[in-house]
């Protein structure tokens, strides 16, 4: 096994937890109005234990450092949208979690990822509540989804 496949399959690891996690984050999400912390917060963990892994393997340090700004500025604007009443934490450690896989591969879109998200979700907040019916919008699927075309755009 190459260095390059050494570095492909850790980098690899939080997006497929990520998926694999996605079926029971959006069914506990839709059945129950809460996202788990224990899939959130082993996956911001699988996060921070492979980035830095590589950070210190490869010497990836300003990347490393960037997602961790990420993670932040997520963390810090998440909060905020949260004490409005509009997100629930468990979305924010989503976000979190998401967010930084996505930083890892492309810092912009890293940064970019919650106001899209959001974005969509209200979008899909005044189509699904006004015009649907409904009297909640669930934002997991709303930011698997994001996540999922995302990553597309990024290979």
């Amino acid at each position: 096994m190459t260095e390059y496949n050494i570095y492909l399959l850790i980098s690899l690891l939080p997006i497929a937890y990520a998926i694999a996690s996605a079926i029971p984050v959006v069914a506990t999400d839709i059945t129950q109005s809460r996202v788990p912390n224990k899939i959130t917060l082993p996956l911001i963990l699988l996060n921070l234990v492979s980035m830095l892994g590589l950070a210190i393997w490869q010497g990836l340090w300003f990347r490393f450092g960037m997602v961790m700004l990420i993670a932040i500025v997520t963390l810090l604007v998440g909060t905020l949208v949260n004490q409005r009443g509009f997100i629930g934490m468990g979305d924010v450690k989503l976000f979190i979690a998401l967010s930084m896989i996505i930083g890892w591969h492309n810092i912009g879109l890293g940064f970019a990822f919650l106001p899209i998200v959001l974005l969509v979700g209200l979008f899909l907040a005044i189509l699904v509540l006004k015009y649907l019916g409904f009297d909640v919008l669930k934002l997991s699927p709303v930011a698997y989804v994001g996540f999922v075309v995302i990553l597309y755009l990024i290979k």
